[in-house]
């Protein structure tokens, strides 16, 4: 069966009330790396034309870059839905094990279907 045009991608994105618990998933797959997310920014927007919501996500946290590289690529296995936009790796000394990481995200979201009214 060949999809409907479109299809494919409202699965991939998902819809909008699938924010908090991504959002909570990603702290879980931090957890898992051994990484603390002790800050985070949340920008929330809509695309002009299309509707389709996104919240950019902006983590930074102190960890080595292997545990880093780990998560990131976890978190895209597990979410289809986000990029990476930024990845910025900033160390004080050339030998230190740990770096302070900045990772930006966004999560891509279908729109939550309009509400109708109901008449009585």
């Amino acid at each position: 069966m060949v999809p409907e045009p479109g299809q494919q991608l409202r699965n991939t994105l998902g819809n909008a009330d699938a924010g908090p618990s991504q959002v909570k998933q990603i702290v879980e797959i931090a957890r898992l790396h051994g990484i603390k997310l002790p800050r985070a920014q949340y920008a929330k927007s809509r695309q002009a034309p299309s509707g389709i919501e996104h919240t950019d996500i902006t983590f930074s946290f102190v960890a080595a870059y292997p545990r880093t590289r780990d998560f990131v690529e976890d978190v895209l296995r597990a979410l289809p839905n986000a990029s990476v936009d930024r990845l910025s790796f900033e160390r004080d000394q050339a030998q230190g094990a740990d770096t302070e990481v900045t990772l930006r995200l966004t999560l891509w979201r279908w729109p939550a279907a309009p509400q109708l009214a109901v008449k009585r």
